[in-house]
């Protein structure tokens, strides 16, 4: 047993608690697993969430050490899957026994008990391990750093922005830097948060990541206009680099205007006619031999259409000797 004297069933737990009856214990229960397994864990939750805690607990506290393996598939030892399950009571009430050594450990995937943590977004754990000795500068064997795994849309959103911002901190600017094995970067993978607080948040600490693209050469302007985020980009048209990320073409030769007309609304083709840099471009085809014009055209969107003819846009003929235009 790691935590000597600890509670090993819920029955002992009832017991102390004076009322062996688990359905009009569930406030105290859960009162003593806020205390003794993870600070935040819900107020309201149901019964079964109650036992599933609480067993998952049980569990870890029984094993011999805090390096016991406790998934032979992941290699996860008990700080892994403790940080994994967000069980931040727990691992601080084993200060004693973790070591940056222990605390940094990796598994068979390269993980740290950072990473886990960070994937889920257990910020309060997040916290606890980087006080522990834990590094974020430690990559996993996707090139990833537990940054990251932060940035994945996953769990709750604001508690993954937090735990964005304290390792954004203690993460140095190579490892920021870093893609995966797509590509993408920190910048590419934060554009789902949809705030552009914690994209400039990033950039003033990463500046180099505004010229990043991934293996498709997206950047992140061309991410903004595939998934649709007005707030984003409004942000990117505003930078100083902007004219740079508009000249950048992906590896099909889409510009982001071509993006706006396959992907978004007259709004947001509006928005980028706005700057000269893409009037410019107006006329480039992409490796459909497509331009936006075209592309705004098979969309069915008039408007768009007429917004790009005001500024110029052309009908391209294609090899066949016909353009894709019902005009």
């Amino acid at each position: 047993m790691i935590i000597q004297n600890s509670l090993s069933r819920l029955d002992e737990l009832l017991s102390q608690l004076g009322n062996p009856n688990f359905q009009t214990n569930t406030d105290k229960v859960t009162h003593w697993i806020r205390t003794n397994i993870m600070s935040d864990f819900p107020e309201n939750a149901d019964t079964t969430k109650i036992k599933e805690v609480f067993n998952a607990y049980q569990v870890l506290n029984q094993q011999k050490s805090l390096n016991s393996v406790v998934d032979k598939d992941s290699g996860y030892n008990v700080v892994h899957q403790a940080a994994k399950l967000g069980f931040d009571r727990f691992l601080e009430k084993c200060h004693a026994q973790i070591v940056p050594e222990l605390v940094n450990i990796q598994s068979a995937m390269g993980h740290t008990a950072l990473h886990l943590a960070a994937l889920e977004g257990h910020y309060t754990t997040v916290k606890l391990l980087l006080k522990m000795g834990a590094d974020p500068n430690i990559v996993n064997h996707q090139h990833k750093y537990p940054i990251h795994f932060a940035s994945v849309m996953r769990g709750d959103k604001d508690m993954k922005k937090k735990c964005i911002q304290d390792l954004l901190l203690k993460t140095k600017e190579n490892a920021l830097m870093t893609s995966d094995n797509v590509g993408r970067t920190l910048l590419h993978a934060v554009i789902n948060f949809e705030d552009p607080d914690l994209v400039k948040t990033i950039l003033a600490r990463c500046p180099n990541l505004i010229n990043s693209v991934d293996n498709l050469g997206q950047n992140a302007l061309h991410h903004t206009l595939i998934y649709k985020n007005d707030k984003l980009l409004d942000y990117f048209l505003s930078h100083e680099k902007v004219d740079q990320l508009l000249a950048k073409k992906t590896n099909n030769y889409s510009t982001a205007l071509i993006l706006a007309c396959r992907y978004g609304n007259e709004k947001t083709v509006s928005k980028l006619l706005a700057h000269s840099k893409m009037v410019e471009m107006i006329n480039h085809q992409d490796e459909h031999q497509r331009t936006a014009l075209q592309w705004a055209d098979l969309n069915g969107n008039e408007t768009s259409v007429n917004l790009l003819k005001e500024k110029g846009a052309r009908f391209e003929r294609r090899e066949q000797g016909i353009t894709s235009l019902r005009y």
